[in-house]
């Protein structure tokens, strides 16, 4: 334990004043660079390279599995929020919910649930990365994939319609015109396709979906921490080195 002492005064001693020197003082250990050649190192990247190219893996299944567990979820939300308690005859001044877009009429008032998609121009497609695997000249790379184009549909099961934002809705700097928490949302910026929705409005002559509202699924109920308790059966030990 001395010698050990001695040893580390020793070495602390010889740092500070290595530290505290002028530069220059102390001759510095030069350290050689060691420079690998091409192929003496182990190649790991090989584990994450793309061998086969497979074009069957779609989200189409993963979505509509979404809608289908969170469609009851958003009804039930949507009646509490605009009097739609479900599918259906409402009283006056109510919004019914319509279980499908493709039942949905022109002028009528209502609540539809669906999968939102973003159409966007620049984005790239399967046609483009096709003619680039067979040394096809396409277009020039694009800097960005959002556009003043953009806009947003609304699909389900069986169909899909385009969405009509209110106006002052497009952009996401601009007051929203209707007065609610999730309107401030309602913006073609800051949706993404995949999110399950419901949406009350009304379809128009063009066939297109006026949005009045839009609301959110919220975030899954959680258990709560008392309910959490450990057996009686089971223990725990803590131990130490």
């Amino acid at each position: 334990a001395l010698y050990a002492a001695s040893s580390l005064r020793l070495w602390t001693q010889t740092m500070a004043e290595a530290f505290l020197s002028e530069p220059g003082a102390v001759e510095a250990k030069r350290i050689e660079r060691v420079v690998l050649e091409t192929g003496t190192h182990p190649q790991h990247e090989d584990h994450f390279e793309v061998k086969t190219k497979d074009f069957t893996a779609q989200y189409a299944q993963l979505y509509c599995m979404r809608l289908k567990e969170l469609r009851s979820v958003l009804e039930r939300r949507a009646g509490e929020c605009w009097g739609s308690a479900g599918s259906g005859p409402n009283r006056e001044g109510e919004v019914a919910v319509t279980p499908r877009i493709l039942q949905v009429h022109i002028g009528k008032p209502t609540v539809i649930v669906g999968t939102l998609f973003k159409e966007m121009a620049l984005r790239p497609d399967l046609i483009e990365h096709y003619t680039q695997q067979r040394g096809i000249i396409g277009p020039p790379p694009k800097g960005k994939f959002i556009s003043d184009t953009d806009h947003l549909v609304l699909e389900d099961e069986g169909a899909r319609i385009k969405l009509i934002l209110p106006t002052g809705t497009d952009g996401c700097d601009a007051t929203p015109a209707v007065p609610s928490s999730a309107m401030e949302r309602l913006c073609v910026d800051e949706l993404v396709t995949g999110m399950t929705v419901a949406l009350k409005g009304q379809e128009n002559v063009d066939g297109e979906f006026e949005v009045e509202d839009i609301m959110f699924c919220g975030a899954s109920h959680s258990s709560p921490a008392d309910n959490l308790l450990i057996p009686s059966s089971s223990s725990a030990r803590i131990t130490s080195r």
